[in-house]
């Protein structure tokens, strides 16, 4: 882990995915009295300024009108809304870290403000987003909904290798996947509340060979399958039946 992981994903108060973890519609859309966001609006709001700000740097906060600064409504228009955000959340999170492994990308001007570097943003954000999280968790602790338990590692060091007969199933596209098999399928569901976005799906980066691709685990019959694109196929020459070595980490 290194130190903007640990400022932007895995430190603070917990992992960031862990944070939204376990959570209802009703939670999420809760304002209790005197509170002035509810749990989806300061997500909204702070994964609208990751965005934002590692699209165009943070000089574009200064032309956002206020009044749009949170959603109106306390609640998500819908359970997959709300889903969506999380997952958005996360993508914008997981880029930035990415984005800080470049030491050239971290010294170099911020746009629209000249003396400041990539850097002096990163740290205005980890700061921004770490704020608005402990918002978050004291909402949950008022709710009685947080317990923070054992940590667990998601370190996408702790990469999943297994093999597996790439099978086709005749359901919703991509149609091909390979089954995890039973022990690897026991270390996933020890994380899963953690990590996954909605309907048991955990997501995942999958590799086979030398192709690395975003994709999401599917649950089925208790175990889990790994979707595997067309374009994964064709460039490791997958064929029905083959077995197919491959590895997962957590994201």
């Amino acid at each position: 882990m290194n130190d903007w992981d640990d400022l932007l994903l895995s430190g603070g108060f917990a992992p960031r995915a862990k944070i939204f973890a376990g959570l209802t519609l009703e939670q999420v859309s809760l304002r209790p009295h005197g509170v002035a966001h509810s749990i989806y609006q300061e997500l909204w709001h702070a994964a609208t300024v990751l965005k934002m700000s590692l699209d165009n740097g943070r000089v574009v906060l200064e032309t956002w009108p206020p009044e749009q600064h949170f959603p109106t409504s306390p609640a998500p228009a819908d359970g997959q809304a709300w889903n969506d955000l999380v997952s958005m959340f996360l993508t914008q999170s997981h880029r930035a870290v990415e984005l800080a492994k470049d030491d050239t990308w971290l010294n170099a001007p911020e746009p629209g403000y000249p003396q400041s570097t990539w850097r002096d943003g990163l740290e205005f954000l980890a700061v921004h987003t770490a704020y608005h999280m402990g918002k978050v968790v004291c909402l949950r602790q008022i709710m009685g909904n947080w317990h923070k338990g054992p940590e667990v590692s998601l370190e996408p060091a702790d990469t999943l290798e297994f093999s597996g007969e790439l099978m086709y199933w005749r359901g919703p596209a991509p149609h091909y996947f390979v089954r995890v098999p039973e022990d690897e399928c026991r270390a996933i569901k020890a994380v899963s509340k953690l990590v996954t976005y909605g309907w048991g799906m955990i997501p995942v980066y999958a590799i086979i060979g030398a192709t690395r691709w975003k994709t999401s685990l599917f649950p089925k019959n208790g175990g889990y399958l790994v979707p595997v694109t067309a374009q994964t196929r064709k460039c490791e020459g997958l064929e029905e039946g083959q077995l197919v070595a491959v590895k997962l980490e957590m994201r």
